[in-house]
């Protein structure tokens, strides 16, 4: 057994604390400059009065690390500073120490701090004896005489160092919110970008992809028909290769607006999906649409458009007369269309089946899709008898998982499966009634 050494926390501690230091230095220039100029104002009043006293020397070496200190813990530093000189000026003998300290901390406590705080502060700091607040003496005959006009003063000077603090924290307070408003200016922006790419990759995918992949189906069907003249079945193969070729540009370049949408940098996907949902929550109150008559009229036109190229099956649209809003009227005739797509992308025509069923019953709607796939869905089928789809090896798009995403923002579900050689879809979404 070999024995692994493994390095020591320590050693690496030392390095980190200094990474964070330097980083605290950089981000915080107005913290940094009162804790300098706090440790030269120490320093200057210790070799100004030379302390000769062990408590002298303690209160020096106490304001300088807390002096110092204030970068890394700024705020409670800052009281702790404070109450020092409070205590020092109140301590017998009279030690040294630095009372100019107050004023750069009680800027940068009024900086840091509500002004209520800092007010306080400075008030209690006059009211202490320190030399430059209240002064107490007493006569011979015993009687108290204050010394009213250096304690207003030093509630004076104190409080206009709280004041500079508290117009730089203003200044500072403005100034983030003028980035703030530019930032989400900038992400609004960016926003309507994205609301607009994801607008123009589903108006791609729902109506240029179908219509292609029609085209395409059509032009195999010619191609492979043996009573068509040669001419006619070349010039079909063409317009086939071409159609192919067409969709897989299309899908290209509705990748291309997908990937630009989704790494925008100051957008993430679910503020992107909050927005369009709120959007579509909008459109529902303004526009309640009748449901079965208009969902008859487009199943009737799908059905018949696929029926043409030579597909079999059913199509039935049941309930009772319905009014939905916009958005759910929208995601549910997107849906319907992108089933005949996938029917024709799927299937063959003349081989399999597929059955699309719309129903309303109580607070549900749900359309379900099923069809037969005898087809391989690429090129390696041939020569072992199978039989390989014409639109195989095409390029496809994110469609059932953007109608899915749309379709979970309404509560509902969308589930899929191939199995034993047939397709299911069954999607169900919940109506307000």
């Amino acid at each position: 057994m070999t024995n692994t050494t493994l390095p020591s926390p320590s050693t690496h501690r030392p390095q980190t604390e200094w990474r964070n230091i330097g980083t605290v230095l950089r981000n915080h220039p107005a913290i940094t400059a009162i804790a300098v100029l706090n440790c030269v104002l120490t320093i200057v009043e210790m070799a100004a009065n030379h302390p000769n006293d062990m408590t002298s020397w303690v209160i020096f070496v106490l304001q300088l690390t807390l002096s110092a200190g204030i970068v890394m813990v700024p705020l409670p530093l800052c009281v702790t500073l404070l109450a020092s000189c409070v205590v020092a000026s109140l301590l017998p003998g009279s030690p040294s120490f630095c009372a100019m300290l107050a004023f750069p901390t009680l800027g940068l406590m009024a900086y840091l701090a509500p002004p209520a705080w800092a007010c306080a502060a400075a008030v209690i700091l006059s009211l202490a004896p320190t030399g430059t607040g209240l002064s107490l003496s007493f006569g011979g005959n015993g009687n108290g005489d204050v010394n009213i006009s250096g304690f207003t003063v030093n509630v004076v000077a104190y409080l206009i160092a709280v004041g500079i603090g508290f117009s730089l924290r203003r200044r500072a307070d403005a100034r983030r919110e003028r980035e703030r408003l530019a930032a989400y200016e900038q992400s609004q922006r960016e926003l309507e970008h994205v609301r607009h790419n994801q607008h123009l990759a589903k108006a791609l995918h729902d109506s240029v992809t179908q219509e292609l992949s029609s085209v395409s189906m059509l032009a195999w069907q010619w191609q492979q028909n043996s009573e068509a003249d040669s001419e006619v079945r070349e010039a079909m193969g063409i317009m086939y290769r071409n159609a192919q070729s067409a969709l897989d540009h299309v899908h290209e370049v509705i990748d291309l607006i997908g990937n630009d949408s989704a790494t925008s940098p100051a957008i993430n996907s679910d503020e992107v999906q909050n927005d369009v949902s709120a959007t579509l929550d909008k459109r529902s109150q303004d526009k309640p649409v009748e449901f079965l008559d208009a969902m008859r009229t487009l199943v009737d036109t799908e059905q018949q458009a696929i029926s043409q190229l030579g597909f079999q099956g059913s199509s039935v649209v049941r309930g009772t007369a319905l009014i939905l809003d916009a958005q759910t009227h929208d995601v549910a005739f997107d849906l319907v269309r992108e089933v005949y797509a996938n029917i024709i992308r799927h299937a063959l025509p003349g081989v399999d089946e597929y059955m699309v069923a719309v129903t309303v019953t109580g607070n549900k709607l749900t359309i379900t899709q099923t069809n037969t796939v005898t087809a391989k869905p690429s090129s390696s089928g041939n020569g072992n008898g199978e039989v390989t789809h014409p639109l195989a090896g095409m390029r496809h798009g994110r469609g059932l998982e953007a109608h899915r995403a749309a379709v979970q923002r309404l509560g509902g579900v969308l589930r899929t499966r191939c199995n034993d050689g047939e397709w299911f879809l069954r999607a169900e979404l919940p109506l307000a009634r």
